[in-house]
């Protein structure tokens, strides 16, 4: 999978001092950047199938 960076949401740098991630203002990719969310919209939707759906067609 790729991802452009525009399709990230926010970026982090993690403080190991403080062992945890504090999120940083970027407008780029860079090697500062130790992780990163991704916007809502670009998560893929879990399949539900339907057992119950009947087809019906016209013959």
């Amino acid at each position: 999978m790729k991802l452009m960076f525009n399709e990230a949401n926010l970026n982090f740098r993690y403080d190991s001092g403080a062992k945890n991630f504090m999120q940083i203002p970027t407008r780029h990719l860079s090697a500062t950047i130790d992780g990163f969310t991704i916007q809502d919209q670009f998560w893929q939707k879990p399949k539900v199938a339907n057992s119950c759906a009947v087809s019906h067609r016209n013959n």
